[in-house]
């Protein structure tokens, strides 16, 4: 017995990660019924933000009601990463989920470190290293062998949506690191998706959506099932694995998220790779597991620097004391 609670507490963070990544593996279950019984992307996208958002709501009203406080300073940040980041990024996944299949979908999202390392070096300026290269050649090498494989094929419009899908999750992943530096993760969650409500709903033909309700009335336990399971619950226990789990080992254990995708393109929507698909994807695996790599390496580096900067600056005190 003792045994077991050892091993939830040192594995705990890490099951919540692999948890929340299965989730968000199985997404194409619940977009791509919904495209079938006539859903757009956008509706889908602005359902599923203000079902999450109604959601928390409920969630902070029954735990504690200043979970709601922001400063006015932090709606800029907050907007962008509902409005830009998440918005977007759902929309286009779900877009590229609907053209090339959900392996394939999730490929091209998984291509989001690339544009992330490319973006966070034009904005804060962040080095390039020759680890990050070739883990990002070997990205595109992943995309490129996927692209032309088996009885895939990928539309233009297919390989606009799935390449933007890892553009904007990229530019939320930026976005969504600014927020959680001045507010928790639960607020940060609430305005994100209140915000991409918010925003869709101009988009999304609200009186279209009455008609499509009436014709697909199981429809609502397909969107709720996506809000609840695949958005709200996936967020929550990621961030809840990110309490006891660094960053980069969450990345590497949330690559699962691809592999999981893959399977339920191939076993439940019959996507035919091939084996140069199959291939492809191990490449993308195996380049995400270096980039990550890298990143943690370089995370390590600078906790040390900070360190010894830290104890430079109190050698001097401690010299005097002594004396």
């Amino acid at each position: 017995m003792m045994k077991n609670k050892n091993f939830l507490k040192s594995k705990g963070g890490e099951l919540l990660v692999l948890s929340a990544s299965v989730l968000w593996g199985v997404v194409s279950l619940f977009t791509l019924p919904l495209n079938e019984r006539g859903f757009s992307s956008v509706q889908i996208t602005f359902l599923r933000s203000i079902i999450s958002a109604i959601l928390i709501a409920i969630y902070f009203l029954i735990k504690d009601v200043r979970l709601f406080k922001v400063s006015l300073r932090d709606i800029p940040v907050l907007f962008c990463t509902g409005a830009v980041g998440f918005f977007l990024l759902l929309a286009l996944y779900a877009a590229s989920i609907e053209e090339n299949g959900s392996s394939v979908g999730a490929m091209f999202l998984y291509t989001s470190p690339l544009w992330t390392v490319i973006l966070a070096s034009i904005i804060f300026k962040e080095k390039i290293t020759f680890l990050k290269i070739l883990s990002l050649a070997g990205l595109l090498a992943g995309c490129f062998l996927v692209s032309f494989a088996g009885e895939i094929k990928i539309t233009g419009k297919g390989f606009l949506y799935g390449v933007l899908s890892g553009v904007f999750q990229s530019l939320y992943t930026i976005f969504g690191k600014r927020s959680r530096k001045r507010c928790s993760a639960e607020t940060t969650a609430f305005y994100t998706f209140f915000f991409a409500a918010a925003v869709s709903v101009f988009f999304a033909k609200p009186i279209e959506l009455i008609s499509l309700f009436k014709a697909n009335p199981d429809s609502i336990l397909l969107f709720f099932g996506l809000a609840l399971l695949i958005t709200a619950i996936a967020y929550f226990l990621y961030m809840a694995g990110l309490k006891t789990v660094p960053a980069g080992k969450a990345g590497m254990i949330s690559i699962i998220e691809l592999v999981v995708a893959t399977i339920v393109g191939v076993i439940v929507f019959k996507n035919k790779l091939g084996v140069t698909g199959y291939i492809g994807i191990a490449v993308t695996v195996c380049s995400l597991v270096l980039l990550e790599f890298s990143s943690a390496k370089e995370s390590d580096k600078g906790a040390e620097s900070n360190a010894e900067e830290a104890a430079v600056k109190e050698a001097p005190a401690d010299f005097d004391e002594s004396a």
